[in-house]
């Protein structure tokens, strides 16, 4: 039981990871966007 727990938490920690770095990316297209 102790190691499904484990494997949600990594699993919820990978998406939260994923979804940060697609909003750096994001930002940094607006930003890039905006200087042109």
């Amino acid at each position: 039981m102790a190691s499904e727990s484990i494997a949600q938490l990594e699993s919820e920690d990978m998406l939260l990871s994923l979804e940060m770095t697609r909003d750096l990316r994001v930002r940094k297209i607006q930003v890039e966007g905006d200087n042109e």
